[in-house]
């Protein structure tokens, strides 16, 4: 799934993780309303191999230790532009 510079919320992410529990790409680069909690409810699909969130401030270093201790096949993360 690819939604770049939408107006995806945490909310909607939430329901995304439920709702495809074996989704394994994503990319929501520039969504400016995503925070850690989104992205932590991604983080429990084992199948995520790949995520891209660059560009939205509002993820730190809580977003990247959920991906990285939920998702054994993660090979790709993009942060570009993160701060």
């Amino acid at each position: 799934i690819s939604v770049p510079s939408c107006s995806v919320t945490d909310a909607g992410l939430v329901s995304l993780a439920d709702g495809c529990p074996r989704l394994e790409s994503c990319s929501f680069q520039a969504c400016k309303h995503i925070t850690d909690k989104g992205i932590s409810s991604l983080a429990r699909s084992l199948h995520l191999w790949s995520i891209s969130v660059g560009h939205c401030e509002a993820i730190t270093d809580a977003s990247l230790i959920a991906l990285a201790k939920n998702c054994p096949c993660l090979d790709h993360l993009d942060v570009w532009g993160c701060y």
